[in-house]
Formats: structure tokens, C-alpha cells, sequence
């Protein structure tokens, strides 16, 4: 009976520790910290009067962990006093093996016990989408990037180089000002921001925000490396595709508008530099910092439509890459700094 009253108190701690896990994995590891770690210590207490009681509990989870028991349990202990965040390295491991661990326990107890009516023990990864890392961060990172430690990714990016992407329609208030309807501006405006969001998440970039009739996106060698690109290809890859689409678009969107008031062409104005930049979350806003993010605002509002300019440093990156041509372009910034940019351009492959 002795042995029962055990096997009873460690399933209850065992369930009262994953509802605080449960709430702590939900904000991240910023809810119930204490209680959790607590939590987990308690359980582990009874659970070592019970592997003292039954000596065969430890064997005969191990059937089902695959002899991981003693390793789950010692991390589990270990992590109950303060540090990491997580047990096992990060939150997806952690929730995989908690619950591959509580289930098992809970499944033998039931059984030890006869009791008939058995516990629900689905794991489901659908609250990981609720998680305040990833919703902090689903509008900016590539989806890939948000299933373990986002914050982590973000504060590694920091000290990693970025090539910062800043796009400007040319001519956007004509558009705006003498198009067919609210409506008709609206949605090809909402085709054109929308489009540049997935082409950068799916390029492995990270997109800052949209600024009216353009956008900022960043192309960071630890964030790209994650969707499988180095910084630069994730960056000239964007460009290949998304330059060809907005071309297509701007020109399509020409054709809806009451009158052009002048020959200057309309079309995607980019300006791009590279450096290190510093990403932070305030208040649910992104904040970026750094002075490649305002040359590349620089060299945007100089370029014209369906023109690419590129800062030295950028330059020297790209220069001995296959399928680029580079064609010098004095500018001058709206303060009056004078700058010497390259104009990018992809050379058509032979017929």
C-alpha cells in the first residue's frame, strides 16, 4: 500500500509540474520560472522515493525511453536549480523528451495501478506557434528560424555581417495620385509589399518593416545560414527574383494609371551596404541600428527606377562574383555627401 500512496503522489506531481511546464513554455520561459523549477523538484523527490521503493521502475521505463531514463533525470535535476532556460539544450528537445518521459511514467503507473480509465498524453506542437519568441518574432524571421531559439538566432546576428536592403518605389505618389481607384492602388500595393515579404523569408532574410512604398530587409550570414544561404547568395538571390517580378508589376501597374505627368520612369529604386548591425524586440517594435542601414537609405533615395546601388564595402564583396557587371555612379545624398556607389546589374545568360 505503502508503495501505491508513491506511485499516486508522483503522478500528481507529475501532473502538477507540466501544467506550470506547459504555461512556461508558452511564454517562453517567462512565466512561472520558479514554480517550474520547484515544481520539477518536488517530483523529482517522490520519484526517488518510488525508484527506491520499486526497484524495478527505472528498468522498466527505460523499455520505452530507450535506456535514456537516468540522463532525463539527472538533467531534469540538474537544470531545477538556477540555470539555462531550458533542460536538453533548448524548448523543442525539452518538450519532446519531458513528454516522451511523463508518458511513459504515467502509462506504467496506470497500468501498476489498474486504473481504467487512462490519462490523455497527445503531444501536440501546435502552441509553439503561440509561444512568445515566435510570435515576437513570425513577422521578421523565416519561419525555419523560429522553432528553437529565435531570441538566441537574433542576438548571434548582432555580431555577424549583414547586408542591409533598402527598396523605394520611384514616382509611388503619381501612382497613388492618379490611379484608376483607392482600391485599385491599394491592392497592387499590397501585391508588391506582400511579395518582397515572402521572397526575403524565403531567400533566408529578415524583414525589418514596410515604409509606405518600399521596405528594409536585412540578409545576415548567421540568420541565412539557417535556411541553407550564406548571406550573400540569400541577398543576390532576392534580388534576382524579386527585381523580376517588380518589373514586371511596375510596368503592369503603368498601364492603370489616369496620366503621367512626366518621362521620368517609374520602378524599384534598391540601395544596399554591408556592416554589422544591432537587432533588437521594444515594446513590439523592431529596432535596428547601424550605419550600413543608413547608407543603404542613402543610396536608395539616389537610385533611380529599376537601379541597384551597392556601398564600397558590399562592392568588394560582390565583385568577383559570376553573372555581375558593376558600372560606377557618383551620387549625391540629400545632406550633400558625395559618394561614389556602383550600380549592380545581372548579366542575361547567352541564348
Amino acid at each position: 500500500m505503502e508503495e501505491d500512496k508513491l506511485k499516486i503522489e508522483c503522478i500528481i506531481l507529475a501532473q502538477a509540474f507540466e501544467i506550470v511546464w506547459a504555461y512556461y513554455l508558452l511564454s517562453s520561459g517567462h512565466l512561472f520560472e520558479k514554480e517550474c523549477r520547484d515544481s520539477a523538484r518536488k517530483f523529482l523527490e517522490a520519484f526517488d522515493e518510488l525508484a527506491e521503493a520499486d526497484g524495478q521502475i527505472k528498468n522498466k521505463l527505460a523499455v520505452r525511453l530507450d535506456d535514456k531514463t537516468d540522463i532525463i533525470i539527472a538533467e531534469l535535476r540538474r537544470w531545477t536549480e538556477p540555470s539555462e532556460r531550458y533542460p536538453f539544450g533548448d524548448a523543442g528537445r525539452a518538450r519532446l523528451t519531458l513528454w516522451d518521459f511523463f508518458a511513459a511514467l504515467k502509462k506504467h503507473i496506470v497500468l501498476d495501478l489498474r486504473i481504467k480509465r487512462f490519462p490523455e498524453t497527445a503531444l501536440n506542437f501546435g502552441e509553439l506557434v503561440f509561444s512568445t519568441n515566435y510570435v515576437k518574432w513570425r513577422g521578421h524571421l523565416p519561419r525555419v528560424a523560429l522553432w528553437n531559439d529565435p531570441d538566441a538566432l537574433v542576438q548571434q546576428a548582432c555580431s555577424s555581417p549583414t547586408i542591409v536592403l533598402v527598396g523605394d518605389i520611384r514616382r509611388s505618389h503619381d501612382l497613388m495620385t492618379y490611379a484608376m481607384s483607392p482600391d485599385d492602388f491599394s491592392d497592387r500595393l499590397e501585391q508588391f509589399i506582400t511579395t518582397a515579404h515572402f521572397t526575403v523569408e524565403e531567400y533566408g532574410g529578415f524583414f525589418d518593416k514596410f515604409t509606405g512604398d518600399g521596405f528594409i530587409a536585412y540578409f545576415n550570414q548567421s540568420i541565412c545560414k539557417v535556411s541553407g544561404y550564406s548571406h550573400i547568395d540569400g541577398f543576390l538571390g532576392f534580388l534576382r527574383k524579386y527585381s523580376d517580378f517588380a518589373t514586371g508589376h511596375l510596368r503592369e501597374w503603368v498601364k492603370h494609371v489616369k496620366k503621367l505627368p512626366d518621362y521620368r520612369p517609374m520602378g524599384l529604386a534598391l540601395g544596399a551596404d554591408l556592416g554589422t548591425i544591432s537587432l533588437q524586440k521594444l515594446n513590439e517594435h523592431v529596432i535596428a541600428v547601424g550605419d550600413a542601414i543608413v547608407w543603404a537609405s542613402r543610396l536608395a533615395s539616389v537610385a533611380e527606377g529599376n537601379e541597384i546601388l551597392v556601398n564600397n564595402l558590399l562592392y568588394e564583396a560582390l565583385r568577383n562574383r559570376d553573372g555581375l557587371t558593376f558600372e560606377d555612379r557618383a551620387a549625391t545624398t540629400k545632406s550633400g555627401e558625395g559618394v561614389l556607389a556602383r550600380a549592380l546589374s545581372f548579366q542575361k545568360p547567352d541564348v
